[in-house]
């Protein structure tokens, strides 16, 4: 039996969060200077190519906890997550249930 929506949800936001990892790599060579970079959307239309704003510190909030993603405003799908922190041009959500298990296990920054 194949994965469920929920799960096929959240591998796709996963997958969002390692090209945000790819682009971090690539920012954090300038220092964390509170400068503003644009991030990829997290959410989970595999589609979508809107982007976010966030400074490193940021970014580096989000990603303390492996459930924790960065969308736009409107793409939250209330069914894997919750809205934990609303800013101007994103949003932070936290997967729950079986979307929050593949989000930790997909984790890039799991030990």
């Amino acid at each position: 039996m194949g994965a469920s929506r929920d799960e096929r949800l959240a591998t796709n936001e996963a997958f969002f969060r390692t090209i945000n990892e790819r682009i971090l790599s690539v920012v954090d060579r300038f220092g964390s200077d509170g400068h503003v970079y644009s991030f990829i959307c997290e959410c989970a239309n595999p589609a979508c190519m809107e982007r976010v704003s966030l400074s490193i510190e940021e970014y580096e909030a989000v990603r303390a906890d492996g459930t924790r993603f960065v969308i736009a405003p409107g793409h939250d799908v209330a069914d894997i997550e919750t809205v934990v922190d609303t800013e101007a041009d994103h949003i932070l959500v936290e997967k729950t249930g079986a979307a929050g298990e593949v989000a930790t296990a997909l984790d890039p920054r799991a030990a």
